[in-house]
């Protein structure tokens, strides 16, 4: 977990406070205002290694899950995603990368991702256990952007609700989307559980 910039800025600042104050020779510069930023400078660059390089190459606990072997240390395997067609690697390093269903393999800046490649696993994942496996906050929060938090976003128990709300709702948000009438129309869910239902439904 990062630690808040705030709170590395709090923290250079107080000792460049101290040590103007207590131990000017252990300061980095004479001013107050260089010495913090110098400080604040080395504690992002230092927190940047831990969680870029250091974390995990050296010390993550998924690092001993099989994972496929073109990863670059600063990159991870971005650059095969990146280049390949969607869902390209991932097939290839199911096919060719042996597991017991599940691969470890890392995103842009070694962000850590698993893909869960046996059907009972995902079964698991998905079905039995879904309440324990949190989807990503940056794909929640950019689908949330564009979709609304419906069923498929939520979490915990504000998805409990919404499957509570009864499956004839479901139905007619189905209803709505594939309607073979003219135009387009789109299920939203509003923050207000309000939802949007085209004029031939109700």
């Amino acid at each position: 977990m990062a630690v808040p910039k705030r709170f590395l800025l709090l923290a250079a600042a107080a000792w460049t406070w101290f040590s103007q104050r207590y131990a000017p020779a252990v300061a980095i510069s004479q001013g107050y205002i260089k010495n913090t930023i110098a400080l604040f400078a080395i504690a992002v660059f230092v927190q940047l290694a831990w969680s870029i390089v250091v974390y995990p190459l050296f010390l993550s606990p998924l690092r001993h899950l099989p994972s496929p072997p073109d990863g670059h240390f600063l990159l991870g395997h971005f650059r095969r995603i990146y280049k390949d067609p969607t869902g390209e690697p991932q097939r290839d390093w199911i096919d060719n990368v042996p597991n017991d269903g599940v691969l470890y393999y890392r995103w842009l800046f070694n962000e850590p991702r698993i893909l869960v490649t046996n059907p009972k696993a995902i079964g698991e994942v998905l079905v039995t256990r879904s309440y324990e496996f949190v989807k990503p906050g940056r794909l929640r929060k950019g689908l949330g952007r564009l979709l609304g938090v419906g069923i498929l976003l939520a979490e915990g128990d504000d998805h409990k609700v919404r499957i509570d709300d009864g499956p004839q709702k479901m139905v007619a948000n189905v209803s709505a989307v594939t309607a073979p009438e003219k135009g387009t129309y789109a299920c939203v869910q509003l923050p207000t559980r309000q939802r949007f239902v085209p004029d031939f439904l109700e």
